[in-house]
């Protein structure tokens, strides 16, 4: 999705008719890419015309809020201070702003919010999940890690958007993913290399990509639920395919 609403008519079209096509994707923050639209009046009108072209697909929205946010606070030397300069506080606002621009806008389709690395942003969805369709996930990295793991020069491997957070969020992430609060457990895998993940001379704004890959060991990662955390078979598979299957029928087909 651009703030371009000849585009958002066009994607609202592509996302309905094409059977390859499972949703539209929001960034209301910056992200990797260029593709950023941190304007809220341009995420209002995003909403107001998929309402208008009778969207009734997944909207999968990137939530950080551009106002809240201190870029100005990352020093590479001291990796953990991502989470300073996009705190969690972005992550939630920019969360109930999409839920209430669908709800004000008559939203027909389905407010998917990708990647919650809060607990207070996954549990926003919960609260309005009887008022209008809206879902949730959570990735690996950030039931795995927190920024107790991003000291020293090679915990800048672990910056990704939104950020790693401290151990009592994990904890708490977890426990709502064990209490299926949260509704998916996605990968948000980055195949950034090792290049990517430098600093890089002529381009320092640039450097250390946010991201990481975790496809290798999501099998892993998926057994350690189940042998380390109490979490079912069953959940797994609920987690896993069962919800993505209802969110996202297409991609079933």
């Amino acid at each position: 999705m651009t703030p371009d609403k000849e585009q958002i008519k066009a994607a609202a079209r592509v996302a309905t008719d094409h059977p390859k096509v499972v949703g539209i994707k929001m960034y209301a923050g910056e992200s990797v890419g260029n593709l950023p639209m941190p304007d809220l009046g341009h995420q209002e009108m995003a909403y107001k015309t998929l309402t208008e072209e009778k969207y009734r697909g997944v909207l999968a929205t990137h939530c950080e809020h551009k106002a809240l946010s201190n870029d100005y606070l990352w020093d590479p030397l001291k990796p953990s201070s991502w989470n300073l300069a996009r705190p969690p506080n972005a992550e939630a606002q920019s969360i109930a702003n999409q839920i209430a621009f669908a709800i004000s806008s008559g939203f027909e389709g389905h407010l998917h919010i990708c990647h919650t690395s809060t607990a207070v942003g996954a549990y926003l969805p919960n609260i309005f999940k009887g008022i209008i369709p809206v879902t949730t996930e959570v990735a690996p990295h950030h039931l795995t890690y927190s920024t107790k793991d991003m000291t020293g020069p090679e915990g800048v491997r672990l910056k990704v958007n939104p950020p790693i957070r401290d151990e009592n969020n994990v904890r708490e992430l977890m426990s709502m993913l064990r209490e299926e609060i949260i509704d998916i457990i996605a990968t948000d895998h980055a195949p950034h290399t090792k290049v990517q993940k430098t600093y890089h001379i002529d381009t320092p704004k640039k450097s250390y990509m946010s991201g990481i890959p975790s496809l290798d060991n999501y099998k892993e990662f998926l057994q350690g639920l189940v042998d380390g955390h109490g979490f079912s078979p069953e959940q797994i598979e609920r987690l896993t395919y069962t919800n993505v299957k209802r969110i996202y029928p297409k991609v079933m087909e």
